[in-house]
């Protein structure tokens, strides 16, 4: 069945608006020259457009007609571009794509309002734009709602859209994070996040979002939570070529401890196992859950004529085929959780941060508390930065490591989301001509340690605790320690310069 498109009369004339004649060329017209002001610019027009320097251009001109005339009509061909001026033009494409595509909520939320006075044509409005833009009804619901929400209490996020400061991703994160609260909380979470959306990344908005909930609406966070734990569960999906994926809902503390107790247990297979991190991982939770392998101290040889059983080579038999692993941290799972003092007497309900995931609640957190071994941190109340950890503990720590990675919580390359635990210190200014000292040492997680020393990569200390990485193309980014404070009504409190941390 063929299904002829609605006939649209055009809005204007395409070679005329407002008693301006417009001369658009065409793809192979060499003879365009970018639009200024007055008509095509030359080198000294700028100050109230797109600058003259095309690179300076493409990284810092705003979404636009103009842009979009520029990107497509450029005389300088992509490959005779340098790098930093190819990673701008990627730049300015995605902040384009944000233009677009606020566009299209726009035109979504103005059929929603022609279909509102009717009720019927409400609940029917998703199936004709499922129809006409070749989507399921599902995701034309859901676009649909979203495009409504950001035209009515979610406009500014919108307005970040349509300049190219937010793209689709994190849009829709904010969008649908906020979907089932009530709208003024909606939008008192929209007004604490957005100052910094446009400089985190995906991850860092998500953990931004569930920080200004929890202070935001703290009694209905612990409300959500639990109507969620309640509906806890495991899942099988298949997979192709004979894989399957097995998926468990449960609480972040329990899913950051089994995360931690198995990334023990893979590296105490050893080096000498040729199988990856992953893999060993994911068969040592199968050997734990069918019983052939037992988490605990590792015995003494093999039994003769014995090996290890499929699958978990590097653990040592027990017999009756049952394998025994040895972890290569302490038998218990290490769960770390900065919570503030007031939080924990349970004076207060501010939102607590649980390594490895991110906000959680103050309830969550008092329950960690209840069965753990716990360690005063200082810090500065300005910056939010760790000064010093507490020493009184069941085991003496490395107190080095523990306080940088206490003060750092996640890997110091920007954007990576890292967690302390899973990361390695690393002297800014190399030993010997950099001290192993606190103000030198950071985290890096293992790709972007091997990033620093195997690339052209550079990393240097700033004298206010920051620190500055350069890229190859000469890019400059900045990150400082984890912001310790508590969020409150005020906005999110950290460092300046740095994204909010994860």
């Amino acid at each position: 069945m063929s299904v002829e498109p609605a006939s649209v009369e055009p809005m204007f004339d395409s070679s005329e608006a407002g008693g301006v004649q417009l001369d658009v060329p065409g793809p192979d017209d060499t003879s365009y020259e970018p639009w200024g002001p007055d008509g095509p610019w030359d080198d000294e027009w700028g100050p109230d457009g797109l600058p003259a320097d095309p690179q300076l251009n493409l990284a810092t001109a705003p979404a636009s007609f103009a842009l979009a005339m520029e990107l497509v009509f450029s005389k300088r061909p992509l490959d005779e571009v340098d790098d930093a001026g190819v990673l701008a033009t990627a730049g300015a494409w995605r902040r384009m794509a944000g233009w677009a595509l606020s566009g299209y909520a726009r035109a979504l939320a103005e059929f929603a309002r022609r279909r509102s006075g009717d009720p019927v044509q409400t609940r029917y409005a998703a199936d004709e734009i499922a129809a006409e833009l070749k989507l399921t009804r599902g995701v034309a619901r859901r676009e649909l709602d979203r495009a409504t929400a950001l035209d009515q209490h979610l406009r500014p996020t919108r307005d970040l859209w349509e300049k190219g400061e937010l793209d689709e991703q994190r849009v829709a994160a904010i969008a649908d994070r906020v979907r089932d609260l009530p709208v003024e909380v909606a939008t008192r979470v929209q007004e604490i996040v957005l100052p910094k959306a446009p400089a985190q990344t995906i991850g860092q908005l998500r953990a931004a979002m569930q920080r200004a909930i929890i202070a935001v609406d703290p009694e209905g966070a612990e409300e959500r939570h639990r109507e969620a734990h309640a509906k806890r569960s495991v899942r099988m999906y298949p997979d192709a070529d004979g894989m399957a994926t097995l998926t468990a809902s449960m609480s972040a503390p329990d899913a950051v401890a089994c995360d931690e107790r198995l990334t023990a247990l893979a590296r105490g297979l050893g080096a000498d196992d040729p199988r990856s991190m992953g893999a060993r991982r994911a068969d040592l939770l199968v050997g734990l859950i069918t019983g052939r392998v037992f988490a605990g101290e590792l015995v003494s040889g093999p039994a003769e004529g014995g090996g290890p059983a499929e699958g978990v080579s590097g653990a040592a038999p027990c017999g009756s085929g049952v394998q025994i692993v040895r972890p290569a941290a302490p038998d218990k799972a290490s769960v770390h959780v900065v919570v503030d003092l007031e939080t924990l007497r349970g004076e207060a309900n501010r939102p607590a941060e649980l390594a490895g995931y991110g906000p959680i609640t103050a309830t969550q957190a008092r329950q960690i508390a209840a069965d753990a071994v716990w360690r005063r941190l200082v810090t500065d109340p300005l910056s939010g930065v760790a000064l010093d950890l507490g020493r009184t503990t069941y085991r003496p720590p490395v107190g080095l490591a523990d306080l940088v990675r206490a003060r750092d919580g996640v890997c110091r390359f920007p954007g990576c989301r890292r967690r302390a635990s899973a990361c390695e210190l690393d002297h800014v200014v190399p030993y010997p001509a950099g001290p192993t000292a606190e103000r030198n040492v950071v985290l890096e997680c293992m790709h972007h340690h091997h990033l620093k020393h195997d690339s052209d990569w550079r990393l240097e200390p700033l004298p206010d605790g920051g620190v500055q990485w350069t890229s190859p193309t000469g890019a400059v980014y900045r990150t400082y320690p984890w912001d310790h404070r508590p969020l409150t009504g005020r906005g999110s409190a950290t460092a300046d310069g740095d994204p909010s941390p994860p």
